[in-house]
């Protein structure tokens, strides 16, 4: 692994380590998308690129990386009520203390993922991404022009759903884009 690829596994496996500390379950959906938030609305530096998938914005590449994270003793899946589960493994302290300027880079963002997302389910987490995906590739759409492309590509979410969800990604870009 290269530095660069150190430090971004930290980052993941800080996140599930997090995640984990609150009890909640953390799947790689969870894994996905907070990824995908903390590279599109905080700027953290990760290489994997998402396409709209299923369940929303979705990389291959960091479901690899997961693979390797485990292969690398750095997190392990357990068994939980809702499937398999991630946490951190035996290596992840090595990870720690040797990249611990990078945690503390990433905290607010780290911090967001729990507060605002580790809380919610996929049927939450899929609009939500799929909308940050959707203003980004059209930053200057109105937010009924993102909430009907929304609707369109994931018929499942209802238009009002969409709306609220356009809106809420809105409201943290405004508030979190510029401090990142």
């Amino acid at each position: 692994m290269s530095l660069n690829e150190l430090e971004e596994a930290t980052v993941i496996a800080t996140l599930i380590d997090r995640v984990a500390a609150t009890g909640r379950f953390c799947g790689e959906t969870l894994i996905q998308k907070s990824v995908f938030f903390l590279k599109e609305l905080f700027s953290v530096p990760v290489s994997d690129r998402f396409r709209l998938y299923y369940y929303g914005p979705f990389s291959f590449e960091l479901s690899d990386r997961l693979r390797g994270m485990q292969a690398d003793d750095f997190v392990k899946v357990k068994p939980h009520q809702y499937g398999a589960t991630f946490v951190p493994s035996e290596r992840y302290s090595l990870l720690q203390r040797q990249f611990s300027k990078t945690i503390e880079n990433h905290e607010h963002a780290l911090g967001f993922v729990v507060r605002e997302l580790a809380t919610r389910g996929v049927g939450q987490l899929e609009p939500l991404a799929t909308a940050l995906f959707l203003t980004r590739q059209h930053p200057s759409g109105s937010v009924g022009e993102r909430a009907q492309e929304l609707h369109a590509v994931k018929p499942h979410v209802d238009l009002p759903v969409a709306i609220q969800s356009v809106r809420q990604i809105d409201e943290w870009i405004a508030r979190y884009s510029s401090t990142s």
